[in-house]
């Protein structure tokens, strides 16, 4: 599509359908290509699937090689067999194991298949619901966002043109050709390129790609202005999309869709399988039975069978046990079963109602002792249906990318990449409100939360008090605390309940809200307003553009204003203003190069309303901006009753509030002002940028001309006015000739109502899901795009620890990459670096006092120092680049000592040269003036002379730092300030150079080692938050600090300053020290795909979308019944990497479903344990009966029963246990890739405890049967051998196999049943392994009482119908004639049996207790080095 096109469609963009046929298309293209690059063979398919090192295949080749062998070895003895009635079983067994061979490597290759083309198949199942969206859905912009919908990074959208409306399109729906519109200073999104109407322009078409930033308007920083100037506002710009994002997103899934790691269980199983078992467990076994059967053929040849039943059949039955018969096909039904009871749960708890809704606020109901906590009960109905889902290859909720029950039950970390939205409510509340008040009796909650808690308080609460008591009006700063409702995305309730006594003072403020803030008729200035701010604030260095208007409806309801109140008022115009930050090479003196400060400050700017009241005609100036620009303008401030002038101790007070709460919160600073003279619209289309200096800021707060000087004389000298009407008689009129000054002047001299901080709140549900985690010893780990400040003040709220060894920053250290380029410089630095140091030093240990002029200083200073403190003051106004008193918050933020605390090498340094210095130097005391007359002559006077304003302190520490002048010097004459300037500036010199090494080398010191940089040091402004710990900063250098120092870095739940591909990289450094990730994250966030594909696994949650009042709503049409909605459609595509996917009115607990796959998970390592012993009992068994030269105990029929029914029988009962309520407090292990040997020891400890007793058992019975056998077949107990029998007959085992067959048989089937009966009685302490029986009954497991009588019926059945097909007419051995203490043994050993169990299980127990007290232990632990682990 060319420009013409554009110009014949008038932007109206493309259509539903076509938008929708072009992403399907374009989609549809790149999963064919991906499907033909990656096209094998079968094979390709084989090769790969039976590898021996593939820890995704269930069967390996060497497996498949020896049960291929066993079943031609058996095919072999058959041929070469005597006409034996026993061997004619061998074929049948042979092809029972070629036919399992073929069905679990068919099943082990379609698996994998299914595995690797799961995202490619939920790839076109998307796509088949985009096909009919395109043919059944045609959206308007009723389905949409709304425009002003504020921009969250937890969304990405993208203003759009389609279907003739420009929409707030979820940014994966563009495709090539659509139509976007960038506004100023907005990322782009995609590769795009302008439209013009103008073809023929000389100006080149402006084209940008992806991840540049829109900055029309601007080739580099904004020109700095004089005066007041009107700006046009930047306008948004049509463009053309010339790539459809969501294709990169596509082809991260594909590429990436089996780079997951092998989950814990599954790494487990291919241990003890492929690696014990395979390698090394069945060869030694077949070496160990083959060398006693040949020696046994050889020594005893008369004794012992045919040699192919020696050396071959015995081999074969001694290695079955060991091989993949039953084991593989049960383990991947089971995990099938498993996977689908999760999905069943999770489907199932979408409808059941919210639990919780009857808890209030103060609730602390983290129980986990109650059913309801642990489970959601399903149908054995729904989970076969989803069983047969799962089997078919339904990819829905990607059951082999990540298998549900398998990572869930190990998930050691839960890690969240979005906040707003999803971990908070979409929108910022009001959490404190200030004002000034005239009240006498000063509450200590108002100072308690103005200046915090903590050791300096009460310092801090005395010099407050000292001030107020200076001031000339009694009054002062009044703070009220505001909590978050509950359930209310918008409720707050205020903390005091005696707050009405400030109605007064608080009124003004609501109605600033409702006819400014809430303003639905504002909000489109605003926006294009905050747009521009935004363009110009991207192109100056250390500022950002910060949203200062969202909603406070509700707190002007609680105010006491109804929706009615404003009714009584029309809105007439709209303005605004900014101002831009000094430049950064002045600024960066101050700011950037000391090593406490690297935050970005915020883009002063302010919106201004008038108001037209109905009734008088008056017009009103509402204003709401950033502190500092607010307070620039207010000249008084509105007591509660009556307007009172500000003062420099109530403008410190003020800022303060301001400077520190501006770095965690959202500060919003509210003025007003009556107009008297009616403003023209001449520059309601234009903005007001102020000058940066210091100068022309004071005269914005003074009035810029002697006709505003003599309206303040007239206000403040006469009775101080209440009301528009007696401004009338002192205000002269103001000239309207100069549309900028008019509407600047018409904001000067405002009175100041207040400020009102917002924050972010953490939901409720996340709070108790993050106290429930801790329990399960699953670390909470968030992933904050934000720096570390506004990280850690919303980490606290959500519960997490953010003190010491807390959080680690992924940011790169800048410093870092100029460490170089510091180390060349010279000692004999520059003045400006020197002022560098200085400013440094002053910062970190300046005082809590006012920002005063030079006449002040000068004033409160003796007079022989007065040239010193001049000279110093011009060194600092040349060099240190300090602005005013309220310049640009936080550019000059309060760096006092009561509210910082720095620690390092460098002040100490600093402090012990100050001290050294002169250690009787008297201090400066400085005392604010706060007459008016003062002010205005003070103001007056130094109009034209160019201010400076540093604190006592700094002048302090400077001062100190310059050597005492000599007598000569002192007697210089006052008409040479040049000559003294310019020798104690040399001399300030020469003593500050012996510092710049020591400075120099501190700072390399400090960042250039990974292992000792302080995550902290960077950003500590205005707070104590340094973690003082040496922690890694940047993602380069954890995987350093995890070698070389400690795993401190996988035990902290903060990161900040992420980006997605430190994120991504974040994960892998965790999964490759065994952190078992599932990632949590918007699914209307098109950055996270590459995140949530390389999580364990990931769940895309539609997060509560924002909104810029409540009175307008997100969207007027979300949800259509039975079609999807445009971010339905958008979650469906961010969400093809993830297994669960939630939408926002889920009742999804996550904690239940973790609970099922945690207890499923260990029901299922207790079956496979189980099988594992049954196995290796039989192994041993017929292994000791060779040893000791028996003939074989069991025959092949009767060793395939027990392989294949009696023993995953036994093995499947483990799994009917009701979920543990308390799994959630058991800790759970790590993904490593490999079993221990003190695994495997321990294992094989209880396992000879357990089984060997009876294998015992079993082969003494055995005995004791055979001869009895002998005796009754010979009448003379000389002739039998114990062990071989009478050895006087013939044939195989001395005739056992041919004249006493039949009752060898009867023997062999008592044994079996005496087997399965021991295994019954195993398995009754094997069902559950963490309670005693008298603890908890069997009966409670249904299918342990289901399956065990049936198996003990149906092996009397088998054995009766073993008995009668080998029986003969000749009866030689009956049940009777089985000996009495073989009976008694058999069934006495039993009664033994089940306390030695319950005894094993007891050492058991305390093992794993102490196993999981050190895991619990190590988890909660953060010391680091220290650390005992």
């Amino acid at each position: 599509m060319d420009n013409d096109d554009v110009r014949g469609l008038q932007l109206s963009g493309y259509s539903t359908k076509e938008a929708c046929d072009i992403l399907y298309s374009d989609i549809a293209d790149e999963i064919r290509r991906y499907q033909i690059r990656c096209r094998k063979s079968l094979s390709d398919w084989l090769t790969g699937t039976l590898h021996h090192n593939n820890r995704r295949s269930i069967i390996h080749w060497p497996s498949c090689l020896v049960l291929f062998l066993n079943a031609v070895f058996l095919l072999v003895a058959f041929g070469c067999a005597q006409s034996e009635k026993r061997s004619l079983w061998l074929p049948a067994i042979a092809l029972v194991l070629l036919v399992t061979l073929v069905f679990n490597i068919s099943i082990t290759v379609i698996d994998v298949k299914l595995l690797n083309e799961e995202i490619v198949r939920q790839a076109l199942s998307i796509l088949t619901k985009l096909q009919d969206t395109a043919k059944c859905c045609n959206w308007s912009s009723e389905n949409y966002l709304s425009l002003n919908t504020p921009a969250s990074a937890s969304i990405t959208v993208q203003w759009t043109y389609r279907d003739g409306e420009l929409v707030n399109l979820p940014t994966n729906l563009l495709v090539r050709g659509d139509i976007i519109v960038l506004r100023p200073g907005q990322p782009v999104p995609v590769n795009c390129k302008e439209i013009r109407e103008n073809l023929h322009s000389p100006r080149e078409v402006l084209q940008f790609n992806e991840g540049d930033n829109f900055d029309i308007g601007f080739s580099d920083r904004p020109e700095s202005v004089s005066k007041p100037t009107a700006r046009e506002p930047l306008q948004p710009t049509p463009f053309m999309s010339l790539d459809t994002p969501f294709l990169n997103n596509i082809r991260v899934s594909l590429e990436n869709s089996t780079i997951r790691p092998v989950s814990a269980y599954d790494n487990e199983y291919f241990e003890v399988n492929s690696v014990w078992l395979e390698r090394r467990i069945t060869p030694l076994i077949m070496v160990l039975s083959l060398l006693v059967n040949i020696l046994r053929w050889t020594l005893l040849k008369d004794d012992v069978s045919h040699w192919t039943e020696m050396l071959l059949t015995q081999q074969v039955l001694v290695t079955l046990p060991l091989l993949p018969l039953v084991v593989p096909v049960l383990w991947k039904a089971i995990n099938v079963i498993g996977v689908a009871q999760i999905i069943a749960q999770f489907e199932q708890s979408k409808l059941i109602p919210d639990e919780d809704s009857h808890l209030d606020q103060f609730s602390t109901d983290t129980s986990l002792e109650s059913d309801s906590d642990a489970t959601v009960r399903v149908t054995w109905k729904q989970i076969l249906e989803h069983s047969k889902k799962v089997v078919l290859g339904n990819p829905y909720f990607l059951p082999r990318t990540s298998n549900l029950a398998h990572t869930l039950g190990s998930m050691t970390s839960l890690c969240c990449t979005d906040k707003k939205g999803v971990l908070s409510w979409p929108n910022p509340s009001a959490e404190k409100v200030l004002f000034l008040t005239s009240t006498p009796q000063m509450e200590n909650v108002s100072i308690q939360s103005l200046y915090g808690d903590g050791e300096d308080e009460d310092e801090m609460k005395n010099q407050a008090t000292a001030g107020n008591k200076g001031d000339s009006q009694d009054h002062y700063v009044e703070v009220l605390d505001l909590t978050h409702e509950l359930k209310n995305p918008f409720g707050i309730q205020f903390d005091d309940p005696s707050w009405r006594k400030h109605l007064l003072n608080l009124k003004p403020l609501g109605l600033n809200i409702l006819l400014n803030t809430c303003n639905l008729a504002t909000s489109h200035h605003y926006r294009q307003f905050f747009d521009h701010v935004n363009a110009v604030s991207r192109k100056i260095d250390g500022t950002v553009a910060v949203v200062t208007r969202r909603c406070l409806c509700e707190l002007s309801r609680r105010i006491g204003f109804s929706e009615q109140a404003t009714d009584i008022f029309k809105l007439d115009q709209q303005s605004a203003l900014y101002r831009n930050p000094p430049p950064t090479d002045q600024r960066k003196v101050y700011l950037r190069k000391t090593s406490n400060m690297k935050n970005r400050i915020p883009m002063p700017h302010m919106m201004s309303v008038i108001a037209n009241e109905i009734h008088s005609g008056v017009q009103q100036l509402f204003c709401q901006g950033t502190g500092d620009i607010v307070l620039d303008m207010s000249s008084d401030f509105w007591d509660g009753h009556k307007v009172c002038q500000l003062s420099n101790h109530d403008r410190k007070k003020i800022l303060d509030f301001y400077h520190r709460y501006s770095m965690s919160s959202y500060c919003s600073a509210f003025a007003y002002r009556p107009l008297t003279n009616r403003l023209i619209h001449g520059s309601k289309d234009a903005y007001i940028e102020l000058p940066e200096s210091h100068d022309e800021d004071n005269m914005v707060r003074t009035g810029f001309s002697e006709t505003d000087q003599q309206e303040k004389d007239c206000q403040y000298l006469g009775q101080r006015y209440h009301s528009a009407e007696s401004l009338k008689s002192c205000i002269s009129e103001i000239s309207v000739d100069d549309e900028v000054n008019n509407y600047q002047q018409s904001q000067a001299n405002m009175v100041f109502l207040g400020m009102i901080t917002m924050q972010y709140q953490a939901k409720p549900d996340i709070v108790k899901l993050i106290d429930k985690l801790e329990t399960a010893c699953i670390r909470f780990v968030h992933f904050s795009d934000e720096n570390e400040l506004r990280s850690r003040v919303f980490s606290e709220k959500m519960g997490l620890e953010a003190g010491w060894n807390c959080h680690i920053s992924l940011k790169s250290d800048e410093r870092n990459l100029n460490t170089s380029k510091r180390s060349q410089m010279s000692s004999t630095t520059s003045c400006l670096s020197v002022s560098q140091r200085i400013s440094k030093v002053a910062s970190h240990v300046s005082g809590d006092v006012d920002y005063p002029r030079d006449s002040e200083v000068h004033h409160n200073v003796p007079s022989t120092d007065q040239k010193k403190v001049k000279a110093v003051g011009n060194f600092s106004k040349r060099y240190l680049g300090i602005s005013g008193r309220s310049a640009s918050a936080p550019s000059a933020i309060n760096m006092s000592g009561s509210q910082v605390r720095f620690e390092s090498t460098t002040d100490a340094i600093l402090s012990a040269h100050a001290k050294n210095v002169d250690n009787n130097e008297d201090d400066f005391t400085m005392k604010d003036t706060d007459s008016c007359i003062e002010r205005r002559q003070s103001s007056v006077s130094t109009s034209s002379k160019q201010k400076v304003s540093i604190d006592a302190v700094h002048v302090q520490i400077i001062d100190r730092l310059t050597p005492k002048m000599t007598s000569e010097q002192e007697r210089l004459p006052d008409n040479e300030p040049d000559a003294t300037e310019a020798q104690e500036t040399s001399c300030l010199l020469q003593r500050t150079q012996q510092f710049e090494e020591e400075f120099q080398s501190l700072e390399e010191i400090h960042s250039e080692s990974h292992q000792t940089s302080n995550t902290e040091e960077s950003t500590s402004a205005a707070f104590d938050i340094s973690n003082r710990a040496k922690l890694p900063k940047g993602i380069e250098n954890i995987r350093p600090h995890l070698e070389n120092v400690d795993n401190v870095p996988l035990l902290v739940n903060l990161f900040t300053d992420c980006t997605p591909g430190t994120i991504t990289e974040m994960l892998k450094i965790m999964q490759e020290n065994g952190e078992v990730v599932c990632c949590m994250g918007s699914s209307a966030s098109l950055r996270n795909t590459p995140v949530f594909m390389q999580a364990d696994i990931s769940i895309a949650m539609e997060p509560l979308y924002p909104q810029l009042c409540m009175k307008e709503a997100v969207c007027r049409d979300m949800w259509t019944e039975g079609k999807p909605s445009p971010m339905e459609l958008s979650s469906m595509l961010n969400s093809l990497g993830c297994s669960l996917s939630c939408q926002r009115d889920n009742n999804i607990s996550l904690v239940k479903l973790i609970a099922q796959a945690r207890s499923y998970i260990e029901l299922m390592r207790n079956a496979f344990l189980l099988i594992l012993s049954c196995n290796f009992s039989l192994i041993l068994l017929q292994l000791l009966a060779s040893i000791f030269q028996l003939p074989p105990v069991l025959s092949g029929q009767h060793l395939m029963w027990l392989l294949y029914l009696v023993v995953p029988a036994l093995g499947i009962t483990a799994l009917g246990n009701n979920v543990d309520s308390h799994v959630m407090s058991v800790p759970s292990g790590k993904n490593i890739n490999n079993v221990s040997k003190k695994v495997i020891l321990e294992f094989m400890m209880y396992f000879m405890l357990r089984f060997v007793p009876s294998i015992i058992i079993c082969l003494s019975c055995f005995g004791l049967n055979l001869q009895e056998l002998c005796l009754l077949s010979t009448k003379d107990s000389n002739q039998c051998n114990n062990f071989l029998g009478n050895r006087n007959l013939t044939g195989s085992w001395n005739g056992i196999y041919a004249d006493y067959h039949q009752g060898f048989n009867h023997i062999q089937n008592f044994l079996l049943v005496q087997i399965v009966a021991y295994f019954v009685c195993n398995c009754m302490c094997f069902v559950n392994r963490r309670q005693h029986l008298w603890k908890q009954s069997l009966l409670e497991n249904r299918l342990w009482c289901s399956i065990v009588p049936g198996l003990l019926i149906l092996q009397v059945v088998y054995s009766v119908l073993d008995s009668l097909a080998h029986s003969t007419d000749r009866k030689t051995f009956s049940l009777s004639d089985f000996p009495l203490a073989s009976w008694v043994i058999a069934f006495v050993w039993p009664l033994f049996l089940l306390p030695l169990n319950e005894l094993v299980k007891f050492f058991e127990i305390r093992s794993t207790v102490r196993y999981q007290k050190r895991v619990r232990l190590e988890f909660g632990t953060k010391l680091g080095m220290n650390s005992p682990f």
